[in-house]
């Protein structure tokens, strides 16, 4: 007795074992008794978006409201196994592409950073501040011979 064969076909996020997500088109495809999951990742062009959170940007954490430009993502192919699937969660295209979007894998380079909030200086931090203005002032005219307390 032959069993007839559902077939998927739709944008999902993919839930693995180990943790792991692909985001894409999903199909079935059947080899022999075996089915495999199917998953098409779209092309993304370079491009410069303006960041909704803060982000770590290579060794900058930078904040919301940040403009970067992203690096074009090639489009790719990955066939999964049906038994290391966790959860497969239907979405639409613009979903699909904007949770690639998300994805920080790629090369990020700040184009404009957004002014962030300043904490207060500490009392130390005022007088270090103010030695190093005196010191840049004292270079500019050298014939100011004052010596100069910050206390």
């Amino acid at each position: 007795m032959e069993v007839a064969q559902n077939h998927l076909e739709t944008w999902a996020v993919i839930e693995l074992m180990g943790h792991q997500k692909e985001v894409g088109f999903v199909t079935t495809q059947y080899y022999g008794n075996a089915c495999l999951l199917k998953i098409d990742v779209p092309e993304l062009p370079e491009r410069e978006i303006t960041l909704a959170r803060p982000r770590w940007v290579g060794d900058t954490h930078v904040p919301a409201g940040t403009v970067v430009s992203e690096a074009a993502q090639p489009g790719r192919t990955r066939f999964v196994g049906v038994p290391s699937v966790y959860a497969i969660n239907p979405c639409d295209r613009e979903t699909a592409v904007a949770m690639l979007e998300q994805n920080p894998g790629r090369d990020i380079k700040i184009v404009a950073l957004a002014g962030a909030r300043q904490l207060p200086l500490t009392a130390s931090e005022e007088s270090t501040q103010a030695m190093a203005q005196h010191l840049e002032e004292e270079e500019e005219d050298p014939e100011n011979d004052e010596e100069f307390m910050p206390f």
